[in-house]
């Protein structure tokens, strides 16, 4: 039997299966298609700042996030994660005032992650800084996620 591959959700995967604030049917359809179809097929993981990030919701929506996690894997970031985050930001990665999304990006290279799903194109999930990703981690001999959006599965 194959090996599973493994993915690192971010903190935007999660909260768009519920979309409760952004209000964007087509990501919610997409990312719960995704939940139902990809996500049973592969190792699936999210980090203590996903929860940190959550937990800045309402109480009922966190109690909701908390029960679709509950067979989900916790990584807890460390200080080679906060350290490689900070390296991303001193690239011009990922902007200073954005250290969590640096976070979720050296959790999934720092531990090998084949994907790293997101929907935040603004920081993440966009092709240059995909590139800048690319050009950095391999320049530091560091893993190398596939970087994708949910819908790039379906």
């Amino acid at each position: 039997m194959a090996k599973k591959q493994t993915m690192y959700l971010e903190t935007s995967v999660i909260s768009a299966y519920f979309d409760f604030w952004k209000g964007n049917p087509p990501q919610q359809r997409y990312t719960r298609q995704f939940w139902k179809e990809i996500v049973p097929h592969h190792r699936v993981y999210i980090s203590d700042i996903c929860l940190q990030e959550l937990s800045q919701a309402q109480e009922e929506w966190y109690r909701n996030y908390l029960d679709i996690l509950r067979d989900i894997e916790i990584i807890t970031a460390t200080m080679t994660v906060n350290i490689l985050a900070r390296k991303y930001v001193s690239a011009g990665i990922i902007p200073k005032n954005k250290l969590n999304d640096a976070n979720h990006l050296a959790i999934a290279s720092l531990h090998r992650m084949d994907f790293l799903v997101s929907w935040n194109q603004e920081h993440i999930v966009r092709p240059h800084k995909i590139h800048q990703v690319i050009v950095f981690n391999r320049s530091q001999n560091i893993h190398i996620p596939t970087i994708v959006k949910p819908s790039d599965f379906l």
